[in-house]
């Protein structure tokens, strides 16, 4: 009878992954995720495959909360960008449009659902101007 191995006994085979060896690959991985790319692209930029960065990922979860972080760079940036612009009144105003929509946005609300949004910058000031009067007369 043969005596069972202990799992502890066993020695790993296969190759380590790439990732753990080639730091070229780890840079470009993190320079991709710098400028916001997705793991696709970040992986195609390295050379590796889905697979070898969800490995990598696995071994190393502190990775993920890293390169995470580095794809939220360029959005934080493109803010900061935003907001530092907001002194030109064109710029305040698409702002507004976007960050508070129910009360600057470019569609009004007339109390039922059509058929699609109404886009305010479609219509002419007279027909604001009538469907603001339908509005009122109509006490929505």
């Amino acid at each position: 009878m043969t005596k069972k191995k202990n799992p502890k006994d066993l020695q790993k085979v296969g190759r380590k992954c790439i990732l753990e060896t080639n730091l070229v690959a780890v840079g470009k991985l993190e320079s991709a995720f710098a400028i916001g790319a997705d793991v696709t692209l970040a992986c195609s930029h390295a050379g590796i495959s889905r697979d070898t960065y969800y490995e990598y990922i696995k071994k190393h979860p502190e990775k993920a909360d890293k390169y995470a972080q580095l794809r939220r760079k360029p959005i934080l940036k493109a803010l900061n960008t935003v907001v530092g612009a907001l002194d030109d009144p064109k710029m305040a105003k698409w702002y507004l449009t976007k960050k508070k929509s129910e009360e600057f946005g470019l569609s009004i609300d007339i109390g039922q659902k059509p058929e699609r949004p109404i886009n305010l910058s479609d219509l002419t000031d007279e027909q604001i101007l009538q469907l603001a009067q339908q509005a009122v007369d109509e006490g929505i």
